[in-house]
């Protein structure tokens, strides 16, 4: 009873319940926005190609595909918007779900560490956030361009025994089911939809327009054959470039629901991102006395997290154990968990890709760049005093 009371009281100290409060608020408020832009934009469309039909010129064909093409630019930007909001959404959610997970780690582990964890302020955290969590995001999934699907690397797509960023996989063994809800699946349909009847109806009035061309029997004129062409190869642009933001945009729509990015991943990763955030923090003031290599040592620490991607549970009770001590030796072992990095680390088990002549000429000049940094503009977390000590004259150097 009385470690409940003081969870509770621990709880009301720092304002949590404020905290969730505001984040319940803004989830709801993202989750509005969507539902008002799907519609807005499928009202839009209809409205747009109603004028269309009413004054449509055929004197004037291009207008008619441009102003198509941009109604399905329309529907795909909110396909966009809508999974950035629902990034928002989970988010939160996740971090709310944190929060509440706090009271049961502290049963197992210590009650000193979820005080500090509470004591994070939120624009701290999403500093920490933007930092550490796209960190572990990047070496999971495959860096791609705006017409290629999101896709986990190769490494990370074989059998893995516990895979806790995807919830379906940890069912699928154990025969279980996991239903995330349809609201962003149906969004994505409706839009979709609408811009599928866009091409449609681009399409069909083509067909039309070539067909009345081929059926006159006789000779075209340049400027005709110029629009035809022309129009032929908007809409076989449109219509590639369209099924490949399907193919996208659903696949991250896949990662929003049941992978690294749903509610029950980022919980974890929150966990993970609020360890980093505190470990870097005693590291810069202790090393630097300010801020000033926070950031770096955010990302080093979710690299060394990364070294051993499946096992969260096992780096974080050893960060844990790590932030508590607060010793030399501790501040001693945090020295070598940020020097290790994957260029240097011959346990990290990632396969090299072809780097293609872009990335390698580019690869080439960051190596000049930075082979030209000064000596005190490195990173390392070496402190005062062996800075001091390596800028000391030895014997050896005064004779």
């Amino acid at each position: 009873m009385n470690s409940v009371k003081e969870d509770e009281q621990s709880w009301k100290n720092r304002e949590t319940e404020k905290i969730i409060a505001d984040i319940r608020t803004e989830v709801a408020v993202q989750k509005a926005c969507i539902t008002q832009y799907t519609f807005q934009a499928i009202g839009l469309v209809g409205v747009v190609w109603g004028f269309i039909f009413k004054f449509y010129s055929e004197k004037n064909p291009i207008a008619l595909y441009l102003c198509g093409s941009v109604l399905v630019f329309l529907t795909l930007a909110v396909v966009r918007m809508a999974n950035h909001k629902y990034l928002t959404v989970n988010r939160n959610l996740g971090y709310e779900l944190h929060l509440n997970r706090l009271k049961d780690y502290s049963q197992i582990g210590s009650p000193s560490w979820r005080d500090k964890m509470l004591e994070v302020g939120w624009e701290e955290a999403m500093c920490a956030w933007r930092v550490s969590q796209a960190t572990i995001f990047e070496n999971i999934y495959e860096k791609t361009n705006f017409m290629q699907q999101h896709r986990r690397k190769k490494e990370h797509l074989r059998n893995i025994e516990y895979c806790w960023y995807d919830t379906r996989s940890l069912l699928k063994k154990k025969g279980g089911a996991y239903h995330p809800g349809n609201y962003l699946r149906n969004v994505h349909w409706m839009l979709h939809a609408m811009g599928g009847f866009s091409i449609a109806v681009m399409l069909y009035l083509y067909s039309l327009q070539l067909a009345t061309s081929i059926n006159n029997h006789t000779q075209l004129p340049l400027s005709e054959k110029f629009n035809l062409v022309a129009i032929a190869v908007l809409m076989f642009a449109i219509t590639i470039y369209f099924l490949a933001q399907i193919n996208r945009q659903g696949s991250f729509r896949r990662i929003l629901e049941s992978e690294i990015l749903s509610i029950q991943a980022t919980a974890v990763v929150w966990r993970v991102v609020i360890t980093c955030h505190i470990l870097a923090v005693m590291c810069a003031l202790r090393w630097h006395k300010s801020y000033q290599f926070y950031t770096q040592y955010c990302a080093r620490l979710a690299v060394n997290f990364n070294l051993k991607p499946y096992e969260p549970h096992d780096w974080l009770a050893k960060m844990e154990s790590m932030g508590l001590s607060g010793g030399d030796n501790s501040f001693h072992e945090l020295k070598q968990v940020l020097m290790v990095t994957p260029h240097n680390d011959k346990n990290l088990n990632v396969k090299s890709r072809p780097a293609g002549l872009i990335t390698s000429f580019a690869a080439k000049i960051r190596s000049r760049v930075f082979s030209r940094q000064k000596p005190e503009q490195a990173i390392s977390p070496t402190t005062p005093q062996e800075q001091q000590a390596s800028e000391k004259p030895t014997d050896a150097g005064r004779g």
